[in-house]
């Protein structure tokens, strides 16, 4: 009878350790939506767009650029400076072979120098990369539809650790940003399953997901996911996280998420029903955005410590650059850039010649599509181009 009781003690006693757990779990990963709310945010800011030239020199010392060889890149993802190096993401195809790379570094003159990841299902291989960091000398790349996460020794080109979110709720994860050793914030926009699904999620590779922010839209998550990049911005310990459609940013700092800077809303702020409206697919939602007169497609934030924010967005046909200055949290937004640096042009940003990729370092590092630059300037140009010439790396240093 004593045994028996001990076992039913034993037995209750884990039931109620469990529920508290349950309840503990419950409590952190399920805070109202009113805490996500940008109103609650102490900075506000206003994003309007303005007609206004940025010139180049206002804000950097000089530029350099960087002519990609020895393959043939037809779309990048991501740059990353490495030492005296260059990683690069993307499809990358090199001359005279038949196979092809997703990431590969180059030297400081544009040389390809090797493969870091190839496309495929082999040892080493992935088969796309949704995003790359590189922490402690180690390039840690999110890939195969966001199911996987592999870290690649950049020397040897070898996995030293792989992390399978294939059969988690981060799966098709866009973006990743590791708050410490073994913890990572995963942003994801597209649903995987029927079950409840979030865009933020923090990972422990001893405990797996603990905790949960912002619950995902599915149907509104299917037609706005859009062509996004930089997600989440790292400086320091601190994380921002922005994504199309956002009325502000939020700060993952202190394991916890909160609002930072707030959109105060105006004539240009984007309506709920107009994305909330029943669009078949992403091109309806594009016209409807186009004639609504809002401001849309507001996306690709990256921080520059604690200096500024650079964005860009939509209003009708046309895009904008737009700078928060973080010292009086002023924003301003930019349709054209006077190149006085390097190019000697003056250009409508809405060409989407110049696009930013990282900022690291004191240096902004962008990329320049030849076939635009040249097709706006003919051979008025100082950079030689032809038609099989890669993207063009431009580096812009403060």
């Amino acid at each position: 009878m004593v045994g028996l009781a001990r076992l039913a003690y034993s037995a209750i006693s884990s039931i109620i350790c469990s529920l508290i757990s349950l309840l503990f779990v419950f409590s952190c990963t399920n805070r109202s939506v009113e805490d996500y709310n940008f109103a609650s945010a102490d900075i506000k800011t206003e994003i309007i767009p303005q007609s206004n030239e940025l010139v180049l020199s206002d804000y950097f010392s000089n530029s350099e650029i960087i002519m990609f060889t020895g393959c043939v890149i037809s779309g990048i993802q991501q740059v990353l400076p490495y030492n005296d190096s260059f990683i690069i993401g993307g499809k990358i195809k090199i001359s005279n072979t038949e196979t092809s790379d997703l990431v590969a570094i180059f030297d400081r003159n544009g040389e390809y120098l090797r493969t870091l990841v190839r496309r495929g299902n082999g040892p080493n291989e992935m088969l796309n990369i949704r995003s790359m960091r590189i922490y402690e000398g180690i390039l840690e790349v999110l890939g195969n539809y966001g199911g996987v996460l592999n870290k690649y020794d950049i020397n040897s080109g070898e996995i030293v650790e792989s992390i399978n979110l294939q059969n988690t709720e981060i799966v098709y994860a866009a973006d990743f940003c590791k708050i410490e050793s073994g913890k990572y914030l995963f942003y994801k926009n597209l649903s995987h399953s029927d079950s409840d699904e979030y865009k933020l999620y923090v990972f422990s590779t001893s405990q797996g997901i603990i905790d949960r922010y912002l619950p995902l839209d599915k149907k509104l998550a299917e037609i706005t996911s859009f062509a996004q990049k930089n997600n989440l911005s790292q400086w320091g310990t601190d994380i921002y996280m922005f994504e199309v459609f956002a009325k502000g940013l939020y700060k993952y700092s202190s394991n916890d998420l909160n609002p930072y800077i707030g959109f105060n809303i105006n004539n240009y702020t984007i309506t709920d029903d107009i994305y909330n409206s029943k669009h078949k697919d992403l091109i309806s939602l594009v016209e409807s955005c186009k004639e609504s007169g809002y401001i849309w497609a507001h996306m690709d934030a990256f921080v520059d410590s604690n200096k500024y924010i650079i964005s860009d967005f939509m209003h009708g046909t046309h895009k904008y650059l737009n700078v928060i200055d973080l010292n009086t949290y002023n924003s301003k937004s930019y349709n054209k850039i006077k190149d006085d640096l390097m190019l000697n042009i003056t250009y409508d940003i809405t060409t989407n010649i110049l696009s930013l990729f990282n900022i690291y370092n004191n240096a902004y590092y962008c990329i320049i599509e030849p076939f635009l630059l040249q097709s706006m300037l003919g051979k008025d140009i100082n950079i030689k181009i032809s038609n099989d010439t890669n993207p063009i790396l431009y580096i812009l240093h403060k």
